[in-house]
């Protein structure tokens, strides 16, 4: 079966490609580019409670602080415009005995009229909480799938790859421990021998294997080029999960200059790639003369996004799969000077190539899905018309409930009313957060640690490599 080449006498291609993927600084600029989320105690209630971290509450900030001014403006007009009683400042006076005015009365009875909004207001909400979080797993689970697939794709690669060549070296393997094509055996002290040629050892039809002839030059130059193909191939794969984070993710980020964003996304790729292989993943536009650009402020104006980075890298996996799957196990041809009609050589049939290269492509497809079920996720937010009639009746019935509530309890309304509308404001704050998953904060998806599990696990797939 051989054993790992990562173990033996490594070719310094394939350590050379291991350690740009597992690149210390690649991966820690991977690891920056995400923000530790906050992870609860499971059977601890009171875990992170007294905490604002990762609560969105900048988010409902400002309604929060205008329906505690608008309660507190009512309960002051009710108290100095209308002469309330100052004791207690509701709207009855002398522990509930006596109304304090007429209008007071007239705004404290629409509480009646103002209830049945909590029906519909309660169903969009718990629509509107249900599609988010759905969307955040459905965002999870494609991201997962991709690593996922990034992980047997490369498998399947390098065993389709290697196959031939291990097969051969197995098969000499064989033929030097037979001896010629006989071995003695002893039975019941008669010693006989046994003729092995029927036994058809040198059929590799079980691996979809012929056997032709070719040289020992041409065989290392052609191990070589193998290798090299599949260190090609798993460097653009460890750079497809990077591709999308760089597409998902917001095009600026706070608090960052231009060039130093570029310079940051130009270290989570590292060495995996030139950088003249780079610049078509990094540069997500075209100029007005068909140049690429970047999708920040250059020169003549904004830019916006017209081009797809992950598209670019699929092309190239696409290409090297093809190479991989139709590589020339038997390139020595009649007429080289490096022919040699008695050696022997193995190549891949046709359909056995055939087969690989499809079960690659419906890979490359499947990880590919993946990203686009997030590009979905991220494009296509819930319907605007839902989520503004949603706030819109929400902070209406809010703004309602708070003055109605005051004139009829006072100043003791305040702080319930206060916790109430935090809880419910809060649920909408909440849904916006698992509706993007895809931003940079503690309650978004770590594209960049996804990207350096993948990176690792291609790492060791290229260590496992056996021939």
């Amino acid at each position: 079966t051989g054993v790992p080449i990562y173990s033996r006498s490594c070719p310094s291609i394939l350590k050379s490609t291991v350690e740009a993927i597992i690149s210390p600084t690649r991966l820690e600029a991977l690891e920056a580019c995400d923000v530790s989320p906050m992870l609860y105690e499971p059977y601890n209630f009171f875990s992170y409670m007294p905490t604002l971290h990762g609560r969105n509450f900048s988010m409902i900030t400002t309604p929060l602080f205008v329906l505690l001014l608008w309660g507190l403006t009512w309960q002051i007009f009710f108290l100095y415009a209308l002469g309330g009683d100052a004791r207690f400042g509701t709207l009855y006076a002398e522990e509930f005995g006596t109304p304090t005015n007429d209008f007071q009365v007239v705004i404290a009875s629409l509480q009646a009229l103002i209830d049945p909004l909590v029906t519909p207001i309660s169903f969009m909400m718990t629509f509107r909480m249900a599609r988010a979080a759905v969307r955040y797993w459905d965002a999870r689970q494609a991201s997962g799938n991709m690593v996922e697939l990034c992980r047997s794709n490369i498998s399947t690669v390098s065993v389709g790859l290697m196959t031939p060549i291990r097969a051969r070296k197995n098969k000499q393997t064989m033929s030097q421990a037979r001896g010629a094509s006989s071995i003695v055996r002893k039975s019941n002290g008669v010693q006989t021998a046994t003729n092995l040629a029927g036994l058809n050892y040198d059929s590799t039809e079980f691996l979809g294997i012929h056997a032709t002839t070719r040289t020992e030059e041409s065989i290392e130059n052609e191990d070589y080029a193998a290798l090299e193909l599949l260190c090609e191939y798993a460097k653009w794969l460890a750079v497809f999960p990077v591709a999308v984070k760089h597409f998902l993710r917001p095009p600026k980020r706070r608090n960052w200059d231009m060039e130093s964003y570029r310079k940051k996304r130009r270290y989570e790729i590292g060495p995996l790639l030139a950088d003249e292989e780079a610049r078509p993943v990094l540069m997500e536009c075209d100029d007005e003369k068909g140049n690429l650009a970047w999708t920040f402020q250059d020169g003549a104006g904004k830019l916006t996004r017209t081009r797809d980075p992950p598209l670019v890298v699929l092309s190239r996996l696409q290409e090297l799969a093809n190479d991989i799957a139709y590589f020339d196990h038997s390139c020595d041809k009649p007429g080289n000077s490096s022919f040699d009609p008695n050696a022997v050589r193995e190549s891949i049939t046709p359909s056995a190539q055939a087969s690989l290269y499809q079960q690659i492509n419906e890979q490359l497809n499947t990880i590919y899905g993946a990203y686009g079920a997030m590009e979905r996720i991220k494009g296509t937010p819930l319907p605007f018309a839902y989520t503004i009639h949603l706030r819109t009746f929400l902070m209406v019935y809010l703004t309602l409930w708070n003055m109605t509530s005051v004139a009829y309890y006072g100043w003791i309304a305040l702080p319930c009313l206060f916790a109430s509308n935090w809880a419910l404001l809060g649920i909408e704050a909440a849904a916006v957060e698992c509706e993007k998953p895809f931003d940079r904060n503690r309650n978004h998806l770590t594209l960049g640690k996804f990207a350096v599990v993948s990176a690792r696990s291609i790492a060791q797939a290229l260590k496992e490599v056996r021939w």
